[in-house]
């Protein structure tokens, strides 16, 4: 789970974007970049988010599992580009009716 995707289920940052950045036994640190950046991360239960597997992220999930450099700006990145890519793929279904 550490580095992939995760999707809030619950609280006040529902449907909000992440990326795992830690895990303990009942919890996993999330970071978006922005409001939680890599020093700050939110703390969140383990049942309040819904992990996204499937994602191309430039290398991020390797670096982030091995403890490897990375930065708040790879990570805004990713999560943009998942963004961007979940919204076009939302307008193309829509409009193929």
């Amino acid at each position: 789970m550490l580095g992939m995707l995760a999707s809030s289920k619950a609280g006040h940052d529902q449907n909000k974007i992440y990326i795992v950045i830690g895990v303990t036994e009942t919890a996993v640190l999330l970071s978006d970049g922005r409001v939680r950046p890599i020093c700050r991360p939110k703390k969140k239960n383990r049942k309040h988010i819904q992990v996204i597997r499937r994602f191309e992220d430039g290398g991020l999930t390797e670096r982030i599992q091995t403890g490897a450099g990375y930065n708040d700006d790879e990570i805004r990145s990713v999560i943009s580009f998942y963004e961007q890519q979940h919204m076009n793929g939302m307008r193309v279904n829509a409009g193929g009716k």
